[in-house]
């Protein structure tokens, strides 16, 4: 059993100056010797800056949004987790960063969650409450005889080109 975060599956939380915990691991700044040595969690409190909505997404949907200035704005971040400050619940996944000399000059983007189970919903038709409650081991031997093969031919065909 791990420690695991709950998911805010309504997105409620979702909103500019929300204060929320940002937790990565962050390893733009290391050498090969250091990752292997000095690769540490490190976690930041901020707000959420901006609302993002993708093109395709329903009116009115968060599907990402940006974080300013935190320690995780840097290589190695991706799939940290931000948490709403107030009560813990898992807001989103972080995904990229912007450019920047310094992570005082960067943003720190996140997928949110109702992006990320509206996604799930689309492609394997469950949610993403449902998958989590779902019987993970089957659904790995599915993908690994259905998917898989797919995934490697379309993988060999761009490598030849």
């Amino acid at each position: 059993s791990l420690a695991a975060l709950s998911p805010a599956y309504d997105g409620i939380g979702l909103s500019r100056n929300e204060p929320v915990l940002v937790a990565s691991y962050p390893a733009g700044f290391l050498d090969s010797e250091s990752l292997r040595k000095n690769l540490w969690p490190v976690s930041s409190f901020t707000e959420i800056k901006e609302l993002y909505s993708f093109a395709s997404s329903t009116p009115g949907t968060v599907d990402v949004f940006s974080l300013h200035g935190v320690i995780g704005a840097q290589e190695g971040s991706s799939g940290g987790s931000v948490a709403r400050a107030t009560d813990g619940k898992l807001l989103g996944l972080v995904v990229t960063r912007s450019l920047g000399d310094t992570t005082g000059d960067r943003d720190l983007f996140s997928l949110g969650i109702p992006y990320i189970n509206e996604d799930f919903s689309l492609d394997i038709k469950k949610t993403l409450e449902e998958f989590l409650a779902s019987d993970i081991d089957a659904y790995q031997a599915w993908f690994s005889e259905n998917v898989r093969p797919q995934l490697k031919e379309r993988l060999l065909k761009e490598i030849e080109k």
